[in-house]
């Protein structure tokens, strides 16, 4: 017994606290030094890889014709571009071109069966018979695999719509990967509120009230009774000097039966808020049924719009400029009410999501980031090297999940991009979105 005192006695001391420091440096790592399991002090280094696999991506796809080829994706921590390849005679040729010389040692050629001309051929007729049949799913090519990828919820495969999608993709000749998810929710990452509290709208004098892209926002219809929670992706303003924020088209509250009484009021609902005193922004007047984005006009001059992303409860990124993605595998994250800040990878540049008879959403970016109910309309965006500044890339739109036995196996998110978002509000508002000079000062707190 004395023995076994002595033995609990040195766990406490020497193994206990080891185990709760490596817990606790878990804890602390940046979103990125989580997604490459790295050290945060390494993020720097693996962002400069990164950045340079990108350019050499963008400069190499110039030379890969749809025929030969069938794609690439950047690998950050093996610093290698995949190069999906059926014409090896022809890849020996692009090796020798003095624009890519240089970079052989960072290129890896790979045998695939179809290339982009066939998957692209191939994911329109999916995306045809998806808007016929009006399934719950979503689809996109996988250069990994070098097919197209067809994802649906187990708990949708019955509905009639899902029946004779599946029916008549799998009578094509089109082959491509069915995926069945476990899914909790079905569609789309917003969170449905069932009770409404009494909003307590104080007028405080002399008070501003700082909104960013991230922080969080409640749509309520009170004669419906309905309320919905929500993320802001990000601050724009009109050619009148008018402010809006935008967000998913499909956090607005619709009643199709009784289209007179929709409005949706939206409410300022920060990270560290307890959702007690909820502020006032304005109406969500707009939304795109295509794209998944909408707009807020805001209507309290107490609430000041940012051009920054939420980073932390207390820290804020500041938003650099407007960039599309342009490789599979880059890094890409989302800021959220409920997740904060999470990263994935880029799986493709092009997917959409089937939503039965309430149409589809095209042109959309997925990766594989996690996010949570709320989190929808909320920014994405890529990490600058100093990580203080970033890309904004697009707003966050749905998330798939897969459970298996209750532990979350596989997510897939998808994104509506900056430029699809510019271009469907174009013929109706005139905005732009404000953004951060690296040599403006900003107070981010």
């Amino acid at each position: 017994m004395k023995y076994l005192h002595i033995l609990i006695s040195i766990l406490i001391v020497f193994i206990l606290p080891n185990c709760l420091m490596v817990h606790s440096q878990e804890g602390s790592k940046e979103p990125l030094a989580r997604l490459w399991n790295i050290n945060n002090d390494e993020i720097p280094k693996y962002l400069s890889i990164e950045k340079n696999l990108s350019i050499v991506d963008v400069t190499l796809k110039q030379f890969l014709d749809e025929n030969n080829f069938g794609g690439t994706y950047v690998d950050v921590l093996q610093n290698m571009i995949f190069v999906y390849t059926l014409n090896f005679t022809r890849a020996e040729e692009i090796k020798k071109l003095p624009e890519i010389n240089p970079y052989v040692n960072i290129l890896n050629f790979t045998g695939v069966s179809n290339s982009t001309f066939i998957m692209n051929r191939r994911f329109g007729d999916v995306s045809f018979i998806a808007s016929i049949h009006k399934p719950f799913c979503m689809s996109y090519i996988d250069s990994k695999i070098n097919n197209i990828v067809i994802i649906s919820c187990q708990e949708d495969r019955n509905y009639s719509g899902n029946i004779r999608f599946e029916r008549a993709i799998r009578g094509s000749a089109l082959r491509p990967i069915f995926k069945y998810f476990t899914c909790i929710d079905n569609s789309t990452t917003n969170n449905n509120i069932p009770n409404i509290n009494n909003l307590k709208l104080e007028k405080r004098n002399e008070i501003v009230i700082r909104a960013s892209g991230g922080d969080g926002v409640t749509l309520e219809n009170k004669v419906l009774d309905k309320r919905h929670l929500c993320t802001l992706g990000f601050w724009a303003k009109d050619d009148k000097n008018n402010d809006y924020f935008g967000l998913a088209a499909h956090c607005y509250i619709f009643n199709s039966s009784q289209p007179f009484l929709n409005s949706s009021q939206a409410f300022l609902t920060p990270w560290n808020s307890n959702n007690s005193h909820e502020i006032h922004i304005g109406e969500m007047f707009y939304r795109h049924e295509q794209i998944d984005f909408g707009l807020i006009i805001k209507k309290n001059e107490e609430v000041k719009p940012e051009p920054f992303i939420r980073d932390s409860i207390n820290t804020n990124l500041f938003i650099e400029d407007l960039i599309e993605v342009s490789s599979n595998g880059v890094h890409l994250c989302h800021s959220g009410i409920n997740s904060h800040v999470e990263c994935g990878y880029v799986e493709t540049l092009n997917g959409f999501l089937a939503r039965g008879e309430f149409g589809v959403f095209t042109d959309l970016i997925l990766s594989n980031v996690i996010s949570f109910g709320g989190d929808s309309g909320g920014p994405v965006f890529s990490y600058k090297q100093d990580q203080k500044f970033a890309s904004l890339n697009g707003i966050h739109c749905f998330t798939k999940k897969n459970f298996i036995n209750g532990t979350l196996s596989e997510s897939i998110g998808g994104y509506t991009t900056i430029s699809s978002i510019l271009s469907s509000v174009s013929g109706t508002i005139n905005i732009t979105i404000p953004t951060v000079p690296k040599n403006q000062q900003f107070d981010t707190l």
